[in-house]
């Protein structure tokens, strides 16, 4: 199976209009990554959305050999905080519970999502576009993926929908089904290169 992640890497220094990028950048990354997961039944429309707090990872690009560029994005599962507005505190505490449980992220057996290109960046026809496949992990499961990237400046957005009965999730129900949970999660990226060698 092969999903498709889009991915705006701004690893690189913003060029004039028009122009390629002309120097190699190799750095480690920070930043956030939020999960988002739609509710059905009784609760259709709302979502649970957590915001990750450690995010670590490295890239490396040259624009004269592209086929030999790098991305690693890494993600601790058990570190978030549930951002719903329409719950209480009380149901934010039980959501974290839920998420970091054996039956979602299992956060003590599998301790990071990670994110790992595996042969270099494929120009897609325009300049500073580029296909990057990779090895998307989550829950111990890895499945092969595909970002679109741009390439423009220091700071990296983008997002990727998956299956999560794909890596092993069952979407969680409630009050005997009336309340469910799409199988699909919305992961949504902001990060920055944090030290930069060209």
């Amino acid at each position: 199976m092969k999903l498709r992640m889009a991915l705006t890497l701004l690893a690189l220094s913003i060029p004039p209009a028009g122009a390629q990028h002309t120097a190699a950048v190799t750095g480690s990354i920070n930043g956030t990554v939020t999960a988002e997961v739609e509710k059905t039944g009784l609760l259709r429309g709302k979502k649970h959305v957590i915001a990750f707090g450690s995010v670590s990872g490295q890239v490396g690009f040259d624009p004269a050999q592209p086929g030999k560029a790098s991305l690693l994005v890494v993600v601790k599962t058990a570190d978030f905080r549930v951002l719903d507005t329409w719950v209480s505190d009380k149901d934010k505490i039980k959501v974290a519970q839920l998420t970091r449980s054996a039956d979602v992220l299992d956060a003590a057996r599998h301790p990071e999502i990670r994110f790992e290109s595996w042969s270099g960046f494929r120009p897609d026809g325009v300049a500073g576009k580029y296909r990057v496949p990779g090895m998307l992990t989550v829950r111990g499961r890895t499945q092969p993926v595909e970002l679109l990237a741009t390439l423009h400046g220091l700071t990296a957005t983008g997002t990727v929908t998956f299956s999560m009965s794909s890596f092993g999730i069952k979407p969680p129900t409630a009050a005997l089904g009336a309340v469910g949970t799409r199988d699909e999660m919305t992961l949504n990226f902001s990060v920055s290169a944090v030290t930069v060698s060209r």
